[in-house]
């Protein structure tokens, strides 16, 4: 359902026997498509990728489980190398094209669509670290055996880009003020 922020509560289209009978999750395992798409058949519920390309390529479902027919009722027992916990992104380097900026502190979503809109970047390989917002546009890549990501951003304008205070929130006052002093048009 739709986030009650201010009760901080999430409600879910699911009964208590529902949710007590799921597959129990390992949250230390490597998060796979293979593994989400047992788990929504576990559940019936619909795939929800695919639809506007939001998280990847639109794979079938019905075409993955044809490929890999060791998913069965059993679950997943490959990896995909295109999804990775959150938790294992927070830890990746930031490089700006002139150089090591800081580290990936967050990722700020779009509540309405729940798309990964900006990076929150901690500085601190600058004295003194502030956190500051990039927004995914100016994302060069992500180098995942090394941890890095990469910017189209110089060490100068992610260290004067305008604070991020995550008590606040990301608004489209705050999002336009990024992208103009970054010098975009926010897209």
């Amino acid at each position: 359902g739709e986030p009650i922020w201010l009760e901080r509560r999430f409600p879910v289209r699911q009964t208590i026997s529902q949710i007590e009978s799921a597959p129990e999750l390992d949250e230390h395992a490597p998060v796979s498509r293979q593994w989400e798409i047992w788990y929504h058949k576990h559940h019936g519920w619909p795939y929800y990728w695919g639809q506007g390309n939001l998280w990847a390529a639109s794979t079938s479902p019905a075409a993955l489980f044809a490929a890999h027919p060791e998913l069965g009722d059993e679950g997943p027992d490959i990896e995909d190398p295109h999804l990775h916990a959150f938790k294992e992104l927070t830890s990746y380097r930031i490089d700006a094209k002139d150089g090591e900026i800081g580290r990936l502190q967050d990722l700020i979503l779009d509540d309405s669509t729940w798309s990964v809109r900006h990076a929150v970047v901690e500085t601190r390989a600058i004295l003194p670290g502030r956190q500051v917002l990039v927004p995914l546009a100016f994302l060069d890549g992500v180098d995942w055996k090394e941890r890095t990501v990469s910017v189209d951003l110089t060490e100068e304008q992610i260290r004067e880009s305008p604070d991020y205070d995550p008590a606040a929130p990301v608004n489209t006052e705050l999002e336009e003020r990024v992208y103009d002093y970054l010098g975009r048009p926010k897209s």
